[in-house]
């Protein structure tokens, strides 16, 4: 499988990263970067983050000086290394397979473009 990239934007989640960061730690398909694109959080987002760099060793934590979600989602393509993106919100949580059977289907079906809405009915 192709390694991927995954931005995480985020703004005052300290109370919430830990949780995505322990879901990524625990994923099937471990061949991927983390890049948490912080948008100047007046709490400590980039400390709780920067705890989970043993579990995730390609993690890269990057503050923004202005805030901003679209800025923050460049700036974490930017600083990409792969090919394939994911973004994810600070607030989501994955199975363990979600990652595997994830880039799985991308592969199966010869996909450059996909959307996963979740939890909704």
């Amino acid at each position: 499988m192709k390694p991927l990239s995954i931005v995480i934007i985020t703004l005052n989640e300290e109370k919430r990263i830990a949780r995505l960061l322990s879901d990524l730690s625990c994923q099937t398909n471990q061949n991927f970067e983390v890049i948490v694109v912080d948008s100047n959080s007046d709490d400590r987002t980039c400390e709780v983050a920067e705890k989970y760099r043993p579990a995730l060793p390609e993690l890269t934590v990057h503050t923004m000086e202005t805030r901003g979600v679209s800025l923050g989602r460049n700036t974490g393509a930017k600083l990409a290394k792969h090919e394939r993106l994911l973004f994810l919100d600070a607030d989501v949580r994955l199975d363990k397979n979600f990652l595997e059977n994830a880039m799985t289907k991308l592969e199966q079906e010869k996909l450059e473009v996909a959307g996963y809405l979740h939890g909704f009915a």
